[in-house]
């Protein structure tokens, strides 16, 4: 059984532009910071592998926290 609440109970940042601005954002600007952090530390074709390395490791981080941030989305949205 699904209890729907009124709509004049819901919260401001519950809507759906606020709850969807909220949940990109932390994870664009993560992934953003750090792909900044990386290519300042390449300096040369050296570094080029450390450089492919460190992208997969942000990448799966990124990956995680999108999920993290869905999961708690679901869960606020649910609830």
């Amino acid at each position: 059984m699904v209890r729907e609440s009124p709509p004049d109970q819901i919260p401001w940042w519950c809507e759906m532009p606020y709850m969807a601005t909220m949940a990109s954002l932390v994870p664009a600007c993560m992934i953003m910071f750090q792909i900044w952090q990386v290519m300042d530390c390449v300096n040369g074709a050296a570094n080029i592998q450390a450089l492919h390395s460190m992208l997969y490791i942000v990448f799966v981080l990124f990956l995680v926290v999108v999920v993290e941030v869905a999961l708690i989305y679901n869960y606020i949205v649910l609830s």
